[in-house]
């Protein structure tokens, strides 16, 4: 029976098998979602975009995140590939490592590839370094994490280490979107989201309608298929000339009383007017994606703040659609230089490793946006304050004489904060490799501006909407003091 209970205890700790992992009290979160927790006797030490450094008094573990878009653009398809690129091209020692070195081993029902070598310190002596790597899930990443012991030889603690690893996860960043209230469904495949006690749903028949101090709100969800059929061009103007000669105004539709608004990269027309009936009554419309336009009444609009009903326009959206991110919580803060704050969710970080005094930039899996403020005092003798277009000529001119930007290329723009600010696209060329690039420049209350350059990661060459869009409303979160 002894022999029996030794070969069974033998088996399960070849296998990388252990008691089950514990609730731990700390948690990290990588830009791509990659997700772990360890104890709370461990303290961090280090962090880039792409790597976390723990320890306590025994162990010291490393963690290093492989994007999958690293791992395509390196053709990385199996875990003991993604240890040899790391090997190759990461790590800071020179280690001889071949696939087929590895071990298979099973970590808590999920399979690792596990790497073991000896590593020699400076007084000579040598200890167990131990690297494993694992596929995280749903985000198609793969954590390599390396251990080591700190004054021993070999790793003691290598049921805890196995119980960190065994915590690795993907967190889905779309739940961020709960915090935005209650849930209206529009159309058939369209929502909207409300903060329940600020606004009374009531319904009339199909049509949901919200009430807030006064103040009614309607929405409509026009397809494209179904304006054509109607014979209106797909354009906000065109659907708002037509929703106005449905509703009875007392005057005549005037181009001239149109109002333009650029939210971020969305375009909304408004139109405020009086029905026969002596209705006050605004009208919004506004793109929400290729397919669809959304068209917002707003009766008795003077009863309501309008930053309220764009709040509520910017959560109009397909229902698979991620949040608005604008709305999102913006949980994290860096200091700029000159004083200048900006927050962002939990898929973004500072890359401190290319922060210089002049300028910060913000990284998330797919984005990068390069930070360079200027003070009040500089603003204003550049001339910057007054004309955010021109100021973004200014800068954008010596930073590369061979992009040429006109004036016309320039949009004035409202960032979803409020802030003003101006943005242009174009080609940019770096060492033969062509990308898209955003520049935009920022006006703060105080005077000082921020200019931002946002261009793609990865190897890529065009910024989504959602890129610049999720990028315009990190910077309306700056502020200065």
């Amino acid at each position: 029976m002894r022999l029996q209970r030794y070969l069974i205890i033998l088996w399960l700790i070849v296998m990388g098998i252990t008691t089950p992992a514990q609730d731990f009290e700390q948690t990290y979160t990588f830009i791509d979602g990659t997700t772990f927790d360890y104890p709370a006797n461990f303290s961090s030490y280090n962090e880039t975009i792409e790597e976390y450094f723990i320890r306590n008094s025994t162990i010291d573990m490393y963690f290093f995140t492989l994007y999958e878009q690293t791992q395509a653009t390196n053709s990385i398809s199996t875990l003991p590939e993604a240890i040899d690129w790391y090997f190759g091209e990461f790590d800071v020692n020179e280690v001889t490592f071949d696939v087929g070195d590895e071990r298979v081993v099973n970590i808590f029902g999920r399979e690792a590839a596990r790497y073991e070598l000896t590593v020699e310190r400076d007084d000579g002596s040598t200890y167990q370094r131990i690297v494993i790597a694992l596929e995280i899930g749903d985000n198609g990443s793969i954590a390599i994490v390396s251990t080591i012991p700190i004054r021993t030889e070999l790793v003691n603690d290598e049921e805890l280490m196995l119980q960190i690893i065994s915590t690795l996860r993907a967190e889905d960043f779309a739940d961020l979107g709960d915090s935005l209230g209650d849930t209206i469904e529009i159309d058939d495949d369209y929502i909207l989201q409300y903060p329940p006690d600020e606004y009374t749903l009531t319904l009339d028949g199909d049509t949901p309608l919200l009430e807030r101090d006064g103040s009614v709100i309607i929405v409509d969800i026009k397809l494209e298929d179904d304006l054509a059929e109607d014979g209106i061009k797909n354009y906000p103007v065109d659907l708002l000339w037509y929703i106005h000669s449905l509703k009875n105004a007392q005057t005549p539709f005037e181009a001239n009383d149109i109002l333009f608004q650029t939210i971020s990269t969305n375009e909304i027309v408004r139109y405020r007017l009086v029905t026969q009936d002596e209705q006050n009554l605004e009208i919004w419309v506004t793109r929400r994606n290729d397919e669809a336009m959304a068209v917002i009444d707003v009766i008795n609009p003077q009863a309501i703040d309008e930053a309220d009903v764009l709040r509520l326009v910017q959560t109009i959206r397909p229902e698979d659609a991620a949040p608005p991110y604008s709305l999102l919580p913006m949980g994290n803060t860096y200091r700029l230089p000159e004083n200048i704050n900006i927050s962002y969710p939990m898929n973004w970080r500072p890359d401190d490793d290319d922060t210089e005094d002049t300028f910060v930039d913000l990284v998330s899996i797919d984005t990068r946006i390069f930070l360079f403020p200027f003070n009040e005092t500089d603003s204003e003798n550049r001339d910057y304050t007054d004309n955010l277009a021109d100021a973004l000529l200014s800068i954008v001119e010596p930073l590369d004489e061979n992009v040429i930007i006109r004036r016309s290329d320039v949009t004035e723009i409202t960032l979803p904060s409020g802030l003003p600010a101006a943005s242009a696209v174009y080609t940019e060329t770096n060492e033969g490799f062509s990308y898209e690039r955003m520049v935009v420049v920022v006006g703060l209350p105080d005077g000082s501006v921020v200019f931002a350059g946002v261009v793609p990661r990865f190897d890529e060459t065009q910024l989504s909407d959602d890129a610049r869009s999720r990028a315009l409303a990190i910077l309306g979160t700056m502020t200065s003091n």
